[in-house]
């Protein structure tokens, strides 16, 4: 598995760019470097613990201490080569000593470490104790374990003293080098004694500085990976950000790849999207505006022929106003001359509307009751006067002072306009219209209702110009609908309206 993985690695000049292949070649870098640290801190380490620490001036020094430590110890405790238990448990404390002490050229006192489980035992000391020497008073290689206090021995004596292990030396390494050294006199109540001190806390130091050499290679090492993950994550969030701004804000936005492996790849690929999605738009555009010349230029080649169309029916009538029979067929060809004439200014109008994209739109702040009573109140006064009975209900509307409504009010008026304008087209002069005014806090509502006309001369509407105000709602209102309630037809405009922080200020 691991020989097809390189296999497939290193198959060809694109995987030597690949994000595998920067992790591997981080990975040999980190280890390289790991291990270089380490192999520095160690030998370092080493060479310094060689030229001081065991230095013989100050490792006698140690030593010294060690001696002057027991001497002390056994003259306040006052003891005596009977309590050879006390001496090993003092001894036993000492985590880096090795403690041998001697009789009459014999040796007297010397925990041992055991085959089994290199811990301390032994058996009695002088004195009834039981003492076993070697002969000559001389610990030979290869002797039986030398023995110590009778309390190193027996219940708890195994586990009491786990010092001596700490140095990870062999009994025959700790007796030697405790005979290689000075001795020293030790007093006891009951004599003289002398003793030989074997200190081994250099390991101490080795082991701490083997811990450090571990720790900073595991840091080096873990800070080149974090190093490289943090620039592959960094450029993750960088051709997210990228796509973001593509995709909300800005599809000029340039996407730059950086690199040969997979994430240049794939900024690549959100690269040429862009670009694929900007040829669209630009050939949707070229379509759409192609289409609004044409719909331009029927709709003038339609209405202009009309135009004097009807100017010459409105002749012919003046002409054969005596002829019932040439009336009746003039004002057939009237009427479905202005149907066409409709027909071409509504797909003018819907071509208006439909054509924009809210580029142009302005919007502005304006007071509320100021612009409804402005755009209202006139179209009100000509419906009225047209012979519409007109009931406006104001009951449900309550504007704050200061409300303002943030709004084209040129498209708004076109919106407007062209309910009122339906209302003349399609709206049952004996019926009345309805128009309801409500809210005023957050939004205010423009409800208008009517009755549809049946007789033959309104031709069916085809609702252009409801979608043209829909269209500039979306631009300039929170929303504008429609609906057929049986014979009733119902539009409705919101708009959202809200009072100024500087108003409310205004107030308190």
């Amino acid at each position: 598995m691991i020989k097809d993985f390189f296999k497939k690695l290193f198959r060809g000049k694109r995987y030597y760019g690949s994000l595998y292949f920067g992790l591997i070649k981080n990975l040999v870098v980190g280890i390289l470097l790991a291990l270089a640290f380490y192999m520095f801190i160690s030998l370092g380490s080493d060479y310094l613990i060689r030229k001081y620490y065991l230095d013989e001036q100050y490792s006698k020094e140690r030593r010294d201490v060690y001696a002057e430590e027991l001497q002390d110890f056994i003259t306040d405790n006052s003891l005596s080569s009977l309590d050879t238990d006390r001496i090993a448990e003092w001894a036993g404390e000492r985590r880096h000593m090795y403690l041998m002490i001697y009789k009459d050229d014999k040796l007297f006192f010397a925990p041992d470490i055991t085959d089994t489980d290199n811990r301390p035992s032994g058996g009695s000391g002088e004195g009834g104790a039981g003492s076993t020497d070697t002969p000559d008073g001389e610990v030979g290689e290869g002797d039986p374990p030398v023995s110590g206090s009778g309390a190193a021995a027996g219940e708890g004596g195994a586990g009491k003293y786990p010092g001596y292990t700490d140095g990870g030396l062999s009994r025959e390494e700790i007796i030697a080098e405790a005979l290689a050294n000075d001795m020293y006199d030790i007093v006891l109540e009951d004599g003289t004694l002398i003793a030989a001190v074997a200190d081994y806390s250099e390991n101490f130091h080795y082991a701490v500085a083997t811990a450090i050499a571990i720790s900073v290679a595991v840091f080096v090492l873990t800070f080149v990976l974090f190093k490289y993950m943090r620039d592959v994550i960094k450029r993750i969030k960088r051709l997210e950000n990228d796509i973001k701004i593509v995709s909300r804000y800005d599809i000029n936005h340039r996407i730059i790849a950086e690199g040969q492996d997979e994430l240049a790849r794939l900024s690549d690929n959100a690269e040429n999207m862009r670009c694929s999605i900007l040829d669209t738009i630009r050939k949707e555009r070229e379509a759409i505006e192609a289409n609004n010349n044409l719909v331009t230029a029927v709709s003038h080649d339609i209405r202009t022929p009309l135009t004097v169309l009807l100017g010459y029916i409105e002749m012919m009538k003046g002409e054969a106003k005596d002829d019932e029979l040439m009336q009746s067929y003039l004002s057939s060809t009237e009427k479905t001359a202005m149907r066409l004439k409709n027909l071409a200014d509504d797909m003018f109008k819907y071509l208006l509307a439909f054509g924009d994209t809210g580029e142009g739109i302005v919007r502005e702040e304006y007071d509320a009751s100021t612009l409804l009573e402005q755009m209202l109140s006139e179209h009100i006064l000509l419906l009225s006067e047209s012979g519409y009975e007109v009931e406006l209900d104001e009951s449900k509307l309550n504007i704050p002072e200061g409300t303002v409504v943030k709004t084209d009010a040129e498209n708004l008026m076109r919106i407007i306009d062209n309910v009122f304008s339906n209302l003349y087209k399609y709206a049952d002069i004996g019926s009345g219209v309805k128009i309801r005014l409500s809210g005023g806090e957050e939004r205010v509502v423009f409800e208008c209702e009517n009755t549809i006309r049946t007789d033959d001369f309104v031709a069916e509407s085809n609702h252009i110009g409801l979608k043209t105000s829909e269209r500039l709602a979306s631009f300039v209102a929170e929303e504008f609908s429609y609906r057929r309630d049986g014979e009733r037809f119902i539009t409705r405009l919101v708009l959202r309206v809200y009072i100024p922080e500087s108003a409310e200020d205004g107030k308190k």
